[in-house]
């Protein structure tokens, strides 16, 4: 076969990973912070930099976040990233079926669940599932028997569109 072009000839981009600063700001598009929250009064909440600058929990996303030293081609994020991406705070309040907005929306009763799934991956990332996918996400909301099981299972589905290396 044909060797792939070298990087260090700039022939290719190599996919990148968000920066810290970028993911906790993606979080915050797919759910965004209440004022009562974080105590902001409203001029702040409409000033994008003061919110920036007064959030602590975006400072401390992005303090644990910072990834190890090395290439800046290649991937470092590690375990320790990972785990906190998988079980902190931010990726929890933001999966919340109560907080979440796109949750809310997406539980409207007149949408399908194959619709539903649709939704999460536009909104999480940009592009519509493989028929495979919408399969088996439709098919693990479609498991729950109650609606409280219905919103835990989109919930489960955000979380885990969330912590995939595409949405990264």
């Amino acid at each position: 076969g044909e060797k792939p072009p070298e990087p260090a000839l700039f022939a290719v981009m190599l996919p990148k990973p968000l920066t810290p600063e970028q993911l906790y700001d993606s979080f915050m598009r797919l759910a965004p912070p209440t004022e009562a929250a974080y105590g902001w009064n409203g001029a702040a909440a409409n000033n994008m930099a003061a919110m920036l600058d007064e959030d602590p929990s975006r400072v401390e996303f992005v303090r644990r976040m910072r990834p190890p030293p090395g290439e800046p081609t290649e991937y470092r994020a590690g375990t320790l990233q990972a785990l906190m991406l998988m079980n902190g705070q931010t990726t929890a309040r933001v999966t919340a079926t109560q907080e979440s907005r796109l949750l809310g929306a997406i539980d409207a009763p007149f949408l399908s669940d194959a619709e539903r799934v649709d939704a999460l991956f536009l909104a999480t990332l940009s592009r519509l599932p493989s028929p495979e996918e919408r399969t088996l996400f439709a098919e693990a909301i479609a498991e729950g028997s109650t609606p409280g099981e219905r919103r835990q299972a989109l919930s489960d589905s955000f979380w885990a569109l969330l912590n995939s290396t595409e949405f990264a």
